[in-house]
């Protein structure tokens, strides 16, 4: 496992234009919404945000009526979790699930966990509750965020434990609300 030493924002929308950024999100509004939709929607709405779309407030009022508020800090968390990188070969990975509901404001929360399986079969035996994490058990399991790990997996079973506590430790470090990482 390495980690680099300096913390950026992952803005996969940097080099998109403000209106082909309003038609990507768009085109995900006019899907079936729902929680797979999050991770995209955060993205563009992020996006939008740094290039001062005049209409970002009626945006985020729309989001939020369809009940997918935005994640604020999904961009700072996906600049910590790409520092990170795996170096063994193996059959394990680490995985991020987005918990809704969290605390009394109700906002976002992360939960990080490492498998044998793949993250959505895992997620999905999160969602049933089976082997479901005690910390996470009595939040909504909104989502898996795929562009938190993707670029690590799969990894020895060794490396999966260690990356699984030290990104948990990394978000914790900049007050993203985290559950797992045991």
């Amino acid at each position: 496992m390495t980690k680099s030493s300096k913390t950026k924002k992952y803005r996969p929308y940097v080099n998109v234009s403000k209106n082909e950024i309003c038609a990507k999100l768009s085109a995900e509004l006019d899907q079936v919404v729902d929680s797979k939709n999050v991770e995209i929607i955060s993205y563009c709405f992020a996006e939008l945000s740094t290039k001062k779309h005049n209409k970002i407030e009626k945006i985020e009022q729309h989001l939020i009526n369809l009940n997918l508020k935005p994640v604020h800090w999904l961009e700072t968390a996906a600049g910590i979790t790409r520092e990170f990188h795996s170096i063994t070969e193996g059959k394990h990975n680490v995985y991020v699930i987005l918990l809704e509901k969290f605390g009394e404001s109700g906002n976002y929360a992360l939960y990080v966990g490492m498998t044998g399986l793949s993250p959505e079969e895992r997620f999905q035996n999160h969602k049933e509750g089976h082997k479901d994490a005690p910390s996470a058990r009595e939040y909504a399991k909104k989502c898996l965020l795929p562009s938190l790990y993707e670029h690590l997996n799969p990894m020895g079973y060794e490396e999966a434990q260690q990356l699984e506590f030290s990104i948990a430790e990394a978000l914790k470090k900049v007050q993203i609300p985290v559950l797992g990482g045991h």
